[in-house]
């Protein structure tokens, strides 16, 4: 019903709005990070937006949902490659190494924890387009096809980078985005078969308590 609706919507907004403080609570202790409630703001308002759109249209199949979702998730993705969205003024042609084309090359000159932060946090950027990719594919190998995609996406963001200012492009980021779209797919498909297996179990329950 619609107060069931309302509550729904309310209990994911307060819970985004206490992941973000959570997150904003934690940055206290890093001094190269600032606190600001802005992020808790929008990460309620977000989540109440998302989860009010679903719950007022809750009639349309859960495969429909899936195109949405990965137009959102390529909108954060692109922006946070490309952003700040400074053109090079010099109208030269950008520059590249050798280096860039070495996979993890850039992490073995800095190695430390922005390092490895940096590269779960690539990682898992794409684990959404794995997971959304393999619940929208019924056929053929969802695995191969999340990674193929996963790869291209971050390649061509990539290549996009060569051409802002304060932005590094190179190899890693595109094999991370593909390790992170592998690693979406094979949780979407360990959550299907953990369900299926506790629907099985429950129908023969159900079955064996009905038969005695």
């Amino acid at each position: 019903g619609g107060r069931r609706g309302l509550a729904v919507v309310a209990a994911l907004a307060a819970g985004a709005a206490v992941i973000a403080l959570g997150v904003e609570l934690a940055q206290l202790i890093v001094s190269s990070r600032e606190t600001d409630m802005t992020s808790v703001a929008l990460a309620m308002t977000g989540a109440g937006i998302g989860a009010g759109v679903v719950v007022a249209n809750r009639g349309i199949g859960a495969r429909r949902w899936i195109g949405p979702a990965l137009g959102l998730w390529l909108a954060g993705v692109v922006l946070a490659a490309w952003t700040p969205p400074q053109l090079r003024a010099d109208g030269t042609w950008p520059s590249v190494g050798i280096a860039q084309f070495i996979p993890f090359w850039a992490y073995y000159e800095r190695t430390g924890i922005p390092a490895l932060a940096d590269l779960l946090t690539q990682a898992l950027a794409y684990v959404p387009l794995g997971a959304l990719l393999a619940a929208g594919t019924r056929r053929g190998r969802p695995l191969v096809w999340a990674v193929v995609v996963g790869f291209v996406i971050a390649l061509v963001l990539e290549v996009g980078q060569l051409f802002l200012v304060d932005r590094t492009a190179e190899i890693t980021d595109a094999i991370s985005a593909a390790v992170g779209a592998a690693a979406g797919t094979w949780l979407w498909g360990w959550g299907v078969r953990t369900l299926g297996e506790r629907a099985a179990s429950g129908h023969a329950r159900y079955v064996d308590g009905a038969m005695q």
